[in-house]
């Protein structure tokens, strides 16, 4: 019988070290110099410890037990020790020797991955008597640093020092701002400064004091930006955001639930604050939406430098030409009126300027039309690139078998079904939805509305509408205010881009909500499985896909530790429908099937 021994540690960090109980009210010097401590020894029979996080959630939560001992070198309770807004780092692996975790901190020994880091909300104790035996308990729980985007608001009042930050930091619209200050931001951009001017400030007073050395515990002094979300962010709508939290300022901006995905992610290195496109499959298994991946990023941004050189160099040409031309339709004007008014001579001059500037004209538009192709076939790429769709899967899989799932809950539904897909942007394209509507109908109507799509054919499900707001628009504008009347066709023709690409998107994403499958699964504790991956089930043959939205480890010291899964867009109705043997038997057997 193969046996496990899952491990768990835990470090409490102490985010500063108490000095004053209130002002000029000093404390004892224990409480001066804990600055870190192993909270592992304190586990027992019966401790259980819980850990939770979402992608669907703007905070992670935490919550463990202890014995209430006495903390050597300070012979003090850790109730009177620990205080909210300390740091704690959890560790936990079910096969603690994996070869994966060996040298994992830079050495020989074998390390526990990271799992959760956060700050301590409340810690309480209880004291009491069972059967006359004494029993000294400590509760202790908290948040990962999706706290910190929760607790920080935005307030334009005096001192309100995050609001301040929006009006001065965040210059995303100047109204005198000359053509070169920035009028849009990327995503990228956008949240890097959000970190830069506002998070990580505040994250870095927090922990300046903060030393874990003494528990062999990292500190994370700053949260670092992982974004590969196309698009930018909405300039006029920044200063009218208020009385809002930090997380809810970033998902109003970076189309958060209808296109993307925010949530932090832990590593040896630190926290992420990592900003995707939600990173579904279709019911073939194909990818929706490709993740802007920093190669790509640079490939896109050689390749746009291309595209505005090949602009420049045909608009040069066909300025040149249309010079030409103009002056060989007035010289064959002055003609006109020379032979009107009787003088043949100037005429016959005006007919020779006017055809030297004619055969100008013929030359200069022949150099300018491959410069046309050019430019718009490099345009052409530029685009089909934005829009690619990657062959790999755009998350990462964890592969458990069937005999480590506990018990599953799977159901499918036709709540989510929609046949009618409409994406409102009224912040970029200050036109009206009616007008929008009647935009739309020179795109394909079954990119928006497939009534006869199998899913959600109206015929079987009703005419059923599905309408969402999008905050972000084209990274591709020009990156200033005014522009010039020659643009306006060009850049509007972005915009309207963008809308159609996000109904596709939105239509791809929902029309096959029937036949996916939701629920939640409980198998052998893995810590590998993270809020945010795909779980892939095998059972045999057959393969089955979960999307990860909600994971929950539960450890119970010297007993067990399980892990709680919370998923979308299963694909186990989908795989049974096209087996061509049912899988009832093979699921009755063990084994699997065969």
């Amino acid at each position: 019988m193969k046996v496990f021994e899952p491990k768990i540690e835990i470090r409490l960090i102490k985010s500063s070290r108490r000095e004053e109980l209130s002002q000029g009210v000093a404390t004892a010097k224990r409480y001066r110099t804990l600055s870190s401590l192993d909270l592992t020894p304190y586990l027992a029979d019966g401790t259980l410890v819980q850990l939770g996080k979402s992608v669907r959630e703007p905070v992670g939560a935490w919550s463990f037990s202890l014995v209430d001992r006495m903390v050597l070198g300070a012979n003090e309770s850790l109730y009177a020790l620990i205080e909210p807004m300390d740091m704690v780092e959890f560790r936990l692996a079910h096969n603690p020797a994996d070869p994966a975790y060996a040298g994992a901190s830079g050495g020989s020994r074998y390390q526990l991955p990271v799992v959760m880091r956060g700050f301590v909300s409340s810690v309480s104790r209880s004291r009491s008597m069972d059967d006359g035996h004494p029993s000294r308990m400590i509760q202790v729980s908290g948040h990962d640093f999706g706290k910190i985007l929760q607790i920080l608001r935005i307030y334009y009042l005096n001192n309100s020092v995050i609001g301040d930050n929006i009006v001065a930091e965040l210059k995303f619209f100047q109204k005198y701002a000359s053509s070169a200050d920035a009028k849009i931001m990327t995503a990228a951009e956008f949240v890097q400064l959000v970190l830069d001017k506002i998070i990580n400030p505040y994250i870095g007073k927090l922990t300046l004091n903060a030393d874990g050395q003494g528990a062999e515990a990292s500190v994370v002094s700053k949260l670092t930006a992982d974004v590969s979300t196309p698009g930018a962010v909405d300039p006029h709508a920044i200063a009218a955001f208020v009385d809002g939290s930090v997380y809810e300022f970033l998902t109003t901006f970076l189309d958060v639930g209808a296109f993307n995905e925010l949530y932090l992610e832990e590593s040896e290195v630190g926290v992420a604050l990592v900003v995707r496109p939600n990173p579904f499959l279709d019911a073939n298994r194909r990818p929706i939406q490709a993740p802007l991946t920093q190669s790509k990023k640079d490939d896109q941004a050689a390749l746009k430098v291309k595209v505005d050189a090949a602009q420049a160099s045909y608009e040069e040409a066909n300025a040149k030409a249309d010079l030409s031309l103009s002056a060989a339709k007035s010289a064959l004007a002055s003609a006109e009126a020379a032979e009107a008014g009787g003088d043949a001579d100037m005429a016959a001059q005006y007919r020779a300027i006017s055809q030297a500037r004619l055969d100008d004209y013929k030359h200069e538009a022949a150099v300018a039309k491959p410069l046309l192709d050019n430019w718009l076939a490099l345009n052409k790429q530029y685009k089909a690139n934005a829009t690619a769709v990657p062959d790999a899967l755009p998350t990462q899989v964890v592969e458990i078998d069937v005999a480590d799932v506990e018990s599953i809950t799977e159901a499918r539904s036709d709540s989510g079904v929609a046949n009618y897909y409409w994406v409102t942007n009224t912040g970029w394209q200050l036109i009206m939805n009616e007008g929008m509507r009647q935009l739309a109908a020179a795109s394909p109507v079954t990119d928006y509305a497939p009534f006869d799509y199998v899913n959600c054919a109206a015929a079987r499900y009703g005419f059923r509408k599905m309408e969402v707001s999008s905050s972000m628009g084209p990274d591709t504008l020009l990156n200033r205010g005014a522009r010039p009347a020659a643009d306006t066709l060009t850049e509007n023709d972005k915009l309207l881009g963008w809308l159609v690409e996000r109904r596709r998107i939105l239509a791809a994403q929902n029309r096959d909500n029937v036949v996916f499958e939701s629920g939640s699964m409980r198998v052998r504790g893995n810590e590998r499985i993270k809020a945010g991956v795909s779980l892939a089930v095998r059972q045999g043959s057959a393969r089955t896909l979960y999307y990860v939205t909600h994971v929950a480890h539960e450890y119970l010291p010297f007993n067990s530790f399980k892990t709680t899964v919370m998923f979308e867009r299963g694909t186990g109705f989908i795989d049974r429908a096209q087996a061509a043997v049912a899988p009832y038997l093979a699921e009755l057997n063990g084994k699997g099937a065969v």
